[in-house]
């Protein structure tokens, strides 16, 4: 569980919050609303590495599926117009 500062808070003891982001995430409010969240760099390099990693499991699983070339997708494109155009004149 993070940390939770208004920003007021956090803009004057800016320094502590960043080392305190080095153990744990700092949720930073503004109006009591959450606005912002402080990462170490590293917990910030994790994420993207999962990211990343995720995208190109989506990415296998989609070539292995199959998916539709260039012309295919212009034509579904093409038709899915035509069909919103006949919609609107009648």
């Amino acid at each position: 569980m993070p940390v939770v500062v208004n920003a007021t808070e956090f803009k004057q003891r800016f320094g502590a919050y960043v080392e305190h982001a080095q153990k744990e995430p700092v949720e930073i409010t503004r109006s009591g609303r959450s606005s912002a969240v402080l990462l170490s760099a590293d917990e910030f390099r994790r994420m993207r590495e999962h990211e990343d990693k995720y995208w190109a499991m989506l990415a296998e699983e989609a070539k292995r599926g199959g998916f539709a070339g260039t012309e295919e997708s212009a034509e579904w494109l093409a038709e899915g117009m035509r069909r919103c155009d006949l919609h609107e004149e009648a």
